[in-house]
């Protein structure tokens, strides 16, 4: 089997943006050998195939203990610190075997369960029951797990995440009053008018031709308030009226601005 183009994906770095890239590579290599064409199951022992152990699919190992970098906060459970992965697509904690056998957890305690777990991939994890663990995180406390026979890192769930204010929920990226601080912070650009110290020379593209719009009809009930903002502008010095033809001529676009009686004009 040809293998080149379809290296195993990387599990170092940002997880979710490798695989992206690394599925990308491979329904790439499944359109140009046909497997696409194939039934599923052959499709999903190709993907399987190619991915790697799934020791490796976890992106953890129970030495390294790799958490998924800055995504992962450190617990004391059982009086003892684990750094644990946080997961807000899970919805319970999961703690591995190996990691309650090196905090010398009693194993008696562990009470059998109904409760069956898939991980994010759909395949069913072995669980080996639930427990009750002393965990404390700063002045928080929780205690139910899942324990799985895998090499995992330990997960901590949303609920859990929540609780012991490790996330939170953002409704809206921009602050009430940004513009407000914005304003504040360059208050010498919003003063006055806005008009240059000195006369800017406007560059138009080589071989520019002059174009003369017609101009367009002003409804009557608008015509006082746009003669009085013309003549603003020209007192202001922002414009000056002129009775010789121009080269260039562009018709007026009048929008009455919302909650005032002023009109924005292009």
């Amino acid at each position: 089997m040809d293998f080149r183009g379809v290296p195993p994906m990387a599990m170092n770095g940002n997880l979710s943006e490798n695989w992206k890239f690394w599925r990308q590579r491979f329904e790439t290599y499944l359109a140009a050998t046909e497997i696409n064409k194939k039934e599923e199951k052959t499709q999903c022992a190709q993907l399987l195939t190619l991915i790697g152990d799934e020791d490796k699919i976890n992106a953890v190992d129970g030495q390294g203990n790799n958490c998924g970098e800055s995504w992962a906060a450190e617990l004391l459970i059982e009086n003892k610190p684990v750094t644990m992965k946080l997961d807000t697509g899970a919805m319970v904690n999961v703690i591995p075997e190996n990691v309650l056998k090196k905090i010398k957890f009693n194993f008696r305690k562990i009470q059998k369960t109904e409760v069956k777990l898939n991980s994010y991939t759909n395949n069913e994890l072995k669980v080996l029951g639930e427990c009750y663990l002393n965990v404390r995180y700063k002045n928080e406390n929780f205690d139910l797990f899942f324990v799985v026979k895998t090499d995992s890192c330990p997960i901590l769930g949303l609920d859990s995440c929540v609780q012991l204010n490790l996330i939170q929920r953002v409704n809206d990226i921009e602050s009430a009053d940004s513009t407000f601080c914005l304003i504040n912070k360059y208050e010498h650009i919003f003063k006055g008018i806005g008009c240059l110290n000195k006369p800017y020379k406007i560059e138009l593209k080589e071989n520019a031709k002059p174009v003369v719009h017609a101009t367009r009809a002003v409804p009557f009930a608008i015509q006082k308030d746009l003669k009085k903002a013309l003549d603003n502008l020209e007192q202001e010095g922002i414009i000056e009226k002129t009775i010789e033809g121009a080269e260039w001529v562009h018709p007026l676009v009048i929008v009455r601005k919302k909650k005032q009686d002023n009109l924005d004009y292009v």
